[in-house]
């Protein structure tokens, strides 16, 4: 009886864990079919383990597929899906310009001030729970100093103590706000890649500068109107309305 007992508890484990198994392989699967040169396989199979599991290597995975298949607007949602998880990813972040130089539509970016772009480049180049982990850690760090002030047993080690906890106290505050940044960026900036052309109609209301978007852009989307439209920025910083068809959102 209690043979009988184990078998079906076994049983009943093993229903458990196949779900997860089944899960995974998919993604094993992608990344035998990429090695063996079966490019359309395994951007079939990485689609299929995106579907459980969304995260920023198999999003990258899949970009290397579809940028062998040559289909580079899709190679560029798939990177900046990573790039959104894991904005640390330098390779994905080579592939994305990569692929930006294969598409037809070329933009000069808006100026701005320097040091604006490296604190920018700066503060969104780790995710938030990156920033926010780092934070707490200088907060710890922050307290030790502070303890070491409180209970050093000669004057220059209290000071040193008191220096250490005040700095690491003001790394703290800064890299939370880094953290807070990212999240803010994470929740509202949306980004879509343009997956068809479609006509953009800038908001100056003249047809002066109207053109044609063309697969591969990236734009920012910024609202939706009637009849389908989505107002979007382009790269250059120049706004107007497309058709939100055309597009694939990245944070999807």
């Amino acid at each position: 009886m209690q043979s009988i007992r184990r078998i079906i508890h076994i049983a009943f484990v093993l229903c458990a864990i196949c779900p997860a198994l089944q899960a995974a392989r998919p993604a094993e699967q992608a990344d035998s079919a990429y090695k063996a040169g079966n490019y359309e396989e395994a951007a079939r199979l990485y689609e299929s383990a995106l579907r459980t599991e969304k995260s920023a290597e198999t999003y990258y995975n899949a970009g290397n597929a579809y940028f062998r298949l040559n289909d580079y607007p899709r190679a560029i949602l798939y990177y900046e899906r990573a790039l959104r998880i894991n904005p640390a990813d330098e390779d994905a972040a080579y592939n994305l310009d990569l692929c930006r130089t294969k598409i037809t539509d070329r933009f000069d970016r808006y100026p701005e001030m320097f040091f604006i772009t490296w604190f920018k480049q700066f503060a969104y180049g780790q995710p938030a729970d990156v920033w926010g982990n780092y934070g707490l850690c200088a907060l710890l760090f922050s307290l030790i100093g502070f303890g070491i002030y409180r209970f050093g047993v000669s004057l220059r080690l209290r000071k040193a103590g008191f220096a250490i906890g005040v700095a690491l106290l003001v790394a703290t505050i800064v890299l939370e706000i880094f953290a807070a940044l990212q999240d803010h960026r994470n929740r509202t900036e949306i980004k879509a890649v343009v997956m068809s052309e479609t006509p953009f109609l800038p908001d100056d209301g003249t047809n002066t500068s109207k053109r044609t978007l063309h697969e591969g852009t990236t734009v920012t989307v910024l609202d939706e109107g009637i009849d389908g439209e989505a107002q979007v920025e382009l790269p250059d910083g120049k706004t107007g309305w497309v058709k939100e068809k055309s597009l694939e959102r990245v944070n999807k």
